[in-house]
């Protein structure tokens, strides 16, 4: 009787532990990863996103600032931008405002590279993933080139997170996901052809610094 018992408490163990095997992550949103062998000293293309602060107190706001660090040395400048940093709104919420049609945006500070890119103030806006958690959401904004296709490294936009004062999760999960379109969202300028639109030049190379993982609340 009890080599039976002892065999289906065996056989119950494996089971649970199979099933922890094969149990997807409850965040499954694929944070960015650069390219092998890419570095900030070889890349044509650096952008940089940098918070602030990363040890916050309930209610405390943190400034994220996105920057193009660097550009390819051919002078094409940049096609367009588009970002989606991720976030769980039960730690942290975007700051933001409501526009004349009653819409909820994210509240965005434009730099010269974004205003350079036609990048507004009422261009942000929160959205959420079929295949997360409801609470798992991102801030999204993208912008296009313009006839001031900027050429310049320097500041694309600034975006304010506040940690919620009711939160009970130390880990903000502020991250960049991975897009399989565009490698994270990021176009990069190539050439100019029928003097008319840019195009993509696949030969270029680009590097992205975070410390966005790094966001935590100390006083859970």
């Amino acid at each position: 009787m009890k080599k039976k018992f002892k065999l289906k408490l065996f056989a119950l163990a494996m089971m649970v532990m199979a099933g922890l095997t094969i149990v997807p992550s409850i965040y499954a949103a694929q944070p960015f990863q650069n390219h092998d062998g890419v570095t900030e000293e070889n890349a044509d293309f650096v952008v940089s996103y940098t918070a602030d602060k990363t040890d916050l107190q309930k209610g405390d706001i943190v400034t994220v600032t996105i920057s193009v660090d660097k550009l390819p040395e051919n002078g094409k400048g940049i096609v367009s931008l588009s970002n989606r940093i991720a976030y769980d709104s039960r730690v942290v919420e975007p700051i933001t405002f409501i526009n004349s049609d009653d819409e909820i945006r994210v509240d965005l500070t434009v730099g010269e590279v974004g205003e350079g890119l036609g990048l507004s103030r009422g261009k942000g806006r929160i959205i959420t993933f079929s295949n997360e958690p409801d609470y798992i959401k991102a801030v999204s904004f993208s912008s296009a080139q313009t006839e001031e296709n900027p050429r310049k490294p320097g500041i694309y936009a600034i975006v304010k997170f506040r940690a919620k004062t009711d939160a009970t999760e130390s880990d903000a999960k502020l991250m960049l996901l991975q897009d399989g379109i565009t490698y994270n969202g990021f176009a990069i300028a190539g050439k100019k052809y029928d003097g008319q639109r840019w195009v993509t030049d696949p030969n270029n190379t680009f590097f992205i610094k975070s410390n966005l993982s790094n966001v935590k609340i100390s006083n859970i």
